[in-house]
């Protein structure tokens, strides 16, 4: 009688234990996130990387001496603690012990002072005098002018540490392939298959063991083709975790997601003195931009729009716009050149139509696909062309200078009179602010979302799915 007692007590306390557990919330942690990318890495050497994809994945591969918490608020990566001069020139880091170069290696190589010192010898930083190692866990550096910006820029992928012994362990490949990206962050490349005319293009990465506090295993990107792609790829395939995209699709209602007016479309005229009409042509609604900085970006912690009225960035001068063309003549019909990923070309027709009145000519537009518009793009083959704008980090200098040199500034007027010349000039003209949406399954949290440059860091990705 006494054991069926106990065999009854025993049974009710296993059964209160699992339901005990059963009622346990997941921590969200050990799970494989997926992402889609348009189009193949170029490379992933942070030093030498161009395209949007290479800067997704090298965001989550490698850590700087600054990043973002899990709050997306700046702090410093791989520094303990930093100093700054009272003539805001000089910048002193102090490296973490903790921080190693991993892959599928027994021993570890350490994070030294001396990788910063040539990673900046590979690629200089903007407004960056000298970087030094003042020994092996301290790099100083020392700018030419003050830089509000310069902690941020030290979270960009040009900013990435590189070891020299592992660079040349590489033989030239470095970011090229699997076996030749020895990197410090979050994760590591396990391995990159990439054929132009396959469909299972992916990039497998997996959690850095030497690196603490990484709360996903797995890090896996999928390299598609097309918007559409990527737009299919998240709705039927329930691995993907997150996607970017450039407008709201009604299939996407049920999702979450968080978005920011962070870019400008707007044209590129490959003629000087074509540019010039139409910036004094192009007449502007409410709706359209007049600036080439979007209300997103910020100066000195206040919204940079607001301290410069965009309406005074853009001039409509028709008068002027038919002085000019009495000098320049046009001998055949114009294509505008455009890719149906970045904009609906039917918000382009009042435009269209005041650009063919003033040049007297039949103005159509030339769709491509993106691989060919990014190919046409760089090879300046197009008469006008329809670009996007953005920048690497939350500032008015790195939208303006893209359009060439010029001082940094610590006076937002001097980035409004930059603004203005480039509109007048016909360099470009904004049209449009663009807002960057990024959907995401429901059970899926803890993402850091860069909104200047569109990075996300997975660092503390959660899924908390039951």
């Amino acid at each position: 009688m006494l054991k069926l007692k106990i065999r009854k007590f025993v049974a009710i306390v296993i059964c209160l234990l699992l339901i005990s557990c059963s009622n346990e919330k997941p921590d969200g942690k050990d799970y494989l996130f997926t992402v889609s990318v348009l189009s193949n890495p170029d490379t992933l050497d942070p030093q030498l990387a161009k395209n949007s994809s290479a800067f997704d994945v090298i965001s989550n591969l490698f850590l700087g001496i600054m990043t973002y918490d899990e709050d997306g608020q700046l702090c410093t990566g791989v520094a303990e603690s930093y100093t700054i001069s009272p003539n805001g020139l000089e910048y002193t880091f102090t490296l973490g012990e903790n921080f190693w170069y991993g892959k599928n290696i027994t021993e570890p190589i350490p994070l030294i002072a001396d990788d910063f010192v040539f990673s900046a010898q590979r690629k200089r930083l903007d407004y960056v005098n000298s970087v030094t190692a003042v020994d092996e866990k301290t790099v100083k550096y020392i700018l030419d002018t003050p830089n509000y910006d310069f902690l941020t820029m030290l979270t960009l992928p040009v900013a990435m540490p590189c070891s020299r012994q592992l660079f040349e362990d590489c033989k030239g490949r470095y970011g090229l392939d699997e076996d030749s990206i020895p990197s410090n962050g979050s994760f590591f490349v396990e391995k990159w298959q990439f054929d132009p005319y396959g469909k299972d293009n992916v990039i497998y990465t997996k959690r850095n063991k030497f690196n603490k506090n990484i709360a996903p295993s797995r890090l896996n990107y999928r390299i598609l083709e097309s918007y559409d792609d990527i737009k299919q790829r998240f709705l039927t395939d329930k691995e993907v975790s997150i996607v970017k995209l450039n407008s709201q699709p009604k299939e996407f209602i049920d999702y979450k997601y968080f978005s920011i007016l962070n870019k400008t479309i707007g044209l590129v005229v490959n003629d000087n003195k074509l540019g010039e009409i139409l910036a004094n042509t192009t007449v502007r609604s409410e709706q359209s931009a007049y600036g080439i900085i979007p209300p997103a970006i910020q100066f000195k912690g206040k919204s940079y729009r607001e301290l410069v009225n965009e309406k005074s960035v853009s001039k409509y001068d028709f008068q002027k716009a038919k002085q000019l063309k009495e000098n320049y003549e046009v001998t055949n019909d114009i294509a505008i050149l455009t890719c149906i990923d970045i904009i609906d070309t039917s918000l382009l027709y009042s435009f269209k139509a005041e650009y063919e009145k003033i040049l007297e000519c039949q103005i159509s537009f030339e769709i491509v696909d993106y691989d060919e518009y990014l190919k046409r793009v760089k090879n300046l083959d197009y008469t006008i062309c329809i670009k996007t704008i953005s920048a690497e980090y939350n500032s008015p200098y790195a939208f303006l200078k893209q359009f060439g040199d010029f001082p940094i500034s610590d006076d937002a007027d001097k980035y409004a009179e930059k603004e203005a010349e480039i509109v007048a000039s016909g360099l470009f003209i904004p049209l449009f602010y663009s807002t960057t949406y990024f959907y995401y399954k429901n059970n899926l949290d803890k993402f850091v979302f860069v909104p200047y440059n569109e990075q996300l860091l997975f660092r503390y990705a959660r899924n908390y799915s039951e």
